[in-house]
């Protein structure tokens, strides 16, 4: 009998140590778990109120800077591309006069004399080039009324000379206007001569200089 109560006694303490085990067990785990949900909870709430911000974690702290030795090319500082270089072409000018007015025995008295030709690049083929500055002098022989080109005096413009500038396709026209005369002494020709040719890596030098001459009523009138 007493056997049987010693036995049922251990019995009933190893009972109460598994319970107790399992309850140390039990609350751990909660405590756990609650720790991880906390923790979690947190993460995320910090994430949400960061989203669409850069993740200051991965956010260098210093910018990669140029080495003050590296030379910037011409294309990256103003955007523009290289055009045509070196030595320049001019075409065959092209010449004519026109009368702005006439006189009561219908002789033009005030007149326009106009010079045009092309620059382009050296070779025969070569494109047209836009945006050359273009200088010509002007000389202008005047007479009297019953006199012959022989005795024309000729004399520097007293407007000076004309600049241009080429167009898309290298074109220029040289113009001048309103010619006429001061009492018996009339403008009767036009001489033009080009100065220079300017641009960006232009040149122009030709083993002649370049000069057209118009005379009123004996050169090809404008159309």
């Amino acid at each position: 009998m007493k056997a049987r109560l010693g036995s049922t006694l251990d019995r009933g303490a190893t009972l109460v140590e598994y319970a107790l085990a399992i309850a140390l067990v039990v609350v751990v785990s909660i405590g756990a778990i609650g720790y991880l949900t906390d923790e979690t909870a947190e993460e995320i709430d910090d994430r949400s109120r960061r989203t669409g911000a850069p993740d200051v974690d991965q956010v260098p702290t210093s910018l990669p800077v140029a080495d003050p030795g590296d030379e910037i090319p011409p294309d990256a500082e103003d955007g523009d591309t290289p055009g045509y270089t070196g030595e320049v072409r001019v075409s065959t000018p092209e010449t004519c006069w026109e009368a702005t007015a006439a006189e009561d025995n219908g002789n033009p008295h005030e007149w326009t004399a106009q010079m045009t030709f092309t620059v382009s690049e050296q070779s025969p083929a070569g494109a047209g080039i836009q945006g050359a500055e273009v200088r010509v002098a002007v000389r202008l022989a005047t007479g009297k009324n019953d006199a012959g080109p022989e005795s024309w005096e000729w004399e520097p413009d007293k407007e000076g000379d004309i600049i241009v500038v080429t167009d898309a396709s290298g074109y220029v026209s040289i113009t001048r206007t309103d010619l006429k005369g001061n009492g018996n002494a009339q403008v009767y020709s036009v001489e033009f001569e080009v100065v220079s040719i300017t641009g960006a890596g232009l040149t122009y030098s030709p083993s002649e200089p370049l000069t057209a001459r118009i005379t009123k009523s004996s050169s090809q009138e404008c159309a």
